[in-house]
């Protein structure tokens, strides 16, 4: 889909900046676990048996473990500092190149594509469309396999820890989702708003001549209608331009 195209596309220009960028998030999410793991070991396996016993006898096994947090903390930061640095990169690079091909591409459409297409839908193409890239590439990509990294290091151990708890927590995450799917489709599409802002290209001529191109596109969440083809809105009405121009001369 167009998931699959767009990591195609940004792998085509930023290949080796992806793979750091992967293993940045692996190492960012891997380092917080970890922390998260120790500290976890530390009270129930250091520090209750110490205060029974004594300290002094697992001290070696409690610095151990903090040094290994330590280090772990300080993996996890840099790799999330270097994994935002070069995402701000690639998510610029991506873009400017998907304008690049996009204003290639259009030189070899015929004028009739011009005649009948309006300055500002064009316009959006380079704008609001390409601009709904950038959270995808720069923040949801990346967010999506952190946190898809933690979800699945969680799990395993959580099979490690106790196989029948974890078989009851699916159980119930399956149950909660099949009593919610119902009941949240179909308030959806009681609440589901679209908010137009209204963008425009203003040309002016020195003979006076201004024309104004109007744009309006309906967002959701970042999305169009448009964008993921849908004909209709949520309450089954069909979307419709609403579009105004003005092309007029000043005299002065």
């Amino acid at each position: 889909g167009t998931f699959k195209r767009l990591v195609k596309y940004g792998l085509k220009y930023y290949k080796f900046h992806l793979l750091a960028v992967l293993v940045c998030l692996l190492l960012s999410a891997g380092g917080g676990f970890v922390s998260s793991f120790f500290m976890s070991v530390n009270i129930d396996q250091i520090m209750e048996p110490g205060r029974i016993n004594n300290f002094a006898f697992v001290s070696k096994d409690l610095t151990r473990n903090i040094i290994i947090m330590a280090c772990s903390y300080v993996v996890a930061v840099l790799s999330t500092f270097l994994w935002n640095r070069i995402m701000a990169v690639v998510t610029q690079g991506v873009l400017y190149h998907a304008r690049k091909d996009m204003f290639e591409k259009m030189e070899t459409l015929p004028i009739r594509y011009f005649d009948t297409h309006k300055h500002g839908d064009i316009m959006s193409h380079y704008t609001n469309d390409i601009d709904t890239l950038r959270q995808l590439v720069g923040q949801s990509l990346p967010t999506l396999i952190r946190a898809g990294t933690v979800v699945v290091s969680v799990f395993c151990v959580m099979l490690w820890f106790s196989l029948p708890l974890t078989l009851v927590l699916v159980a119930g995450v399956c149950l909660m989702i099949l009593a919610s799917k119902k009941p949240g489709g179909g308030s959806a599409r009681c609440i589901l708003t679209w908010n137009d802002p209204i963008s425009a290209v203003i040309t002016m001529t020195p003979g006076g001549r201004l024309k104004i191109d109007g744009m309006k596109s309906s967002f959701y969440l970042g999305v169009t209608p448009e964008a993921v083809g849908w004909k209709k809105d949520a309450a089954g009405r069909a979307f419709t331009p609403d579009v105004q121009s003005v092309d007029l001369t000043m005299n002065y």
